[in-house]
């Protein structure tokens, strides 16, 4: 769906579309059924309670997620992001540790122990994590990536959507 509404445009447009796929996909991760209508349409909300009408409902995912990781959905700092590269997003997704060459870049300001989200290039969640370093520590690095020994965000503190 998201790959949709990066390629496709038409004269209605996608407006906030991909923050809606994004707020629906956080809140399925934390085990919350979401959905997505239209607001204008008259008594949509009475469509939605009796599942009547059009609208798109997300289903959330069927394992319960620990009191830890809803710690890190609602304990982050929402104006601070870490951009990864594909390959960093593929060791994310593996339970692998965020290094520093997989950092592009880094949107806000932050501090150490902070829970910041981390996107891929195109601005989607990948998940969240609690940062190794403050934003003002880690901005040297990225012109010198592989001179950060340390990981950013090691796995035991990152929570994959």
């Amino acid at each position: 769906i998201a790959d949709l509404c990066f390629k496709r445009s038409s004269s209605l447009g996608v407006g906030g579309m991909i923050t809606k796929l994004q707020a629906a996909k956080l809140a399925t991760s934390a085990g919350i059924t979401t959905v997505i209508a239209n607001g204008n349409k008259p008594n949509i909300i009475r469509s939605v309670v009796e599942k009547d009408g059009a609208f798109t409902t997300f289903t959330p995912k069927a394992q319960a997620i620990s009191s830890r990781d809803r710690w890190f959905l609602s304990g982050k700092n929402a104006s601070s992001a870490l951009v990864v590269d594909e390959g960093a997003g593929t060791a994310l997704k593996k339970r692998k540790s965020l290094l520093m060459v997989g950092v592009k870049k880094f949107d806000g300001n932050f501090e150490k122990n902070e829970i910041v989200e981390i996107k891929d290039a195109n601005s989607l969640t990948i998940g969240y994590g609690m940062v190794n370093y403050s934003s003002a520590e880690l901005q040297p690095y990225l012109k010198n990536p592989k001179s950060l020994a340390r990981e950013v965000v090691h796995t035991d503190n990152l929570f994959i959507v």
